[in-house]
């Protein structure tokens, strides 16, 4: 073989792997950050569930920190009301529903990179459990 056709077989290997290499690295990246995000849904689901079964009035503050990239959606309209959302750039990430017991969330936050404190407050909303979260 002579130096040319070397160069093109070179050349179509790595315009082959380069970009399943990159795809490769992406997909990590993701994953990485829905476990973060995963986690960080589940310490505030654990706070809004201890300060539930602590009782009316009962209330905890937590740090929430959200990974570069990452949102996090506390409450919302109609059965939104009763979840914790996530999204790395635009892509849907994990999800935890409040749903035994149904906790309503009083919230309707979103919450980008960084640090967020928060307040976790139990109530009663029409006469059923809800948990009011509020920013420090």
């Amino acid at each position: 073989m002579d130096l040319p056709i070397k160069l093109m077989v070179v050349f179509l290997l790595l315009s082959i792997s380069v970009p399943l290499v990159a795809n490769a690295m992406e997909k990590s990246q993701e994953d990485t950050m829905g476990t973060a995000m995963e986690h960080e849904i589940g310490r505030l689901y654990d706070s809004i569930i201890m300060v539930y079964y602590s009782g009316t009035g009962s209330s905890k503050t937590i740090s929430i920190n959200i990974p570069g990239g990452c949102e996090m959606y506390i409450g919302g309209e109609g059965s939104d009301s009763y979840s914790i959302r996530s999204s790395f750039k635009g892509s849907t990430g994990p999800t935890r529903y409040m749903e035994r017991p149904g906790i309503e969330l009083l919230c309707n936050e979103t919450l980008y990179e960084g640090r967020h404190d928060l307040n976790v407050l139990s109530v009663i909303k029409d006469g059923k459990a809800a948990a009011e979260i509020t920013r420090i």
